[in-house]
């Protein structure tokens, strides 16, 4: 599926940034609300913009990661389990945990810039790609 953290903190800043932007707007005037398309107005464009950039730069942590070797080696015995996900002060909490994880995931990319990029092997030739062994 992924690598653990990136996506842990993907799916926790996601879900929060959606909430805040838009579910919570949706709560305090429902009928209101309705009539606009999503991330349109200042919650809206606020959680695109930032969900944007933290996708981008979770994607070059990915990058990082798979050139170096070092994608899904937390994996093992990961196990993620959430209060739920309310548009109110709770979110925070959510957000917060977010957050720790990108930042985590920052400092082990410092780290792995150090580290050399491991040799990816060739791709196996495809069954429908004639090899020229006839």
């Amino acid at each position: 599926m992924g690598d653990a953290d990136l996506m842990s903190a993907a799916l926790l800043l996601d879900v929060s940034s959606y909430y805040l932007g838009l579910v919570r707007a949706v709560y305090r005037d429902p009928e209101c609300a309705f009539l606009n398309l999503p991330f349109t107005g200042m919650g809206g464009r606020f959680a695109r913009n930032t969900m944007r950039f933290y996708a981008r730069r979770l994607v070059a942590l990915a990058n990082r990661r798979w050139a170096t070797g070092y994608y899904g080696k937390r994996n093992a015995g990961w196990r993620e389990l959430y209060d739920g996900f309310v548009p109110d002060a709770r979110i925070r909490k959510q957000i917060f945990r977010g957050l720790l994880r990108w930042w985590k995931c920052e400092l082990i990319n410092l780290a792995l810039m150090l580290r050399r990029r491991t040799a990816v092997p060739a791709k196996q030739p495809s069954a429908t790609v004639p090899t020229g062994a006839w």
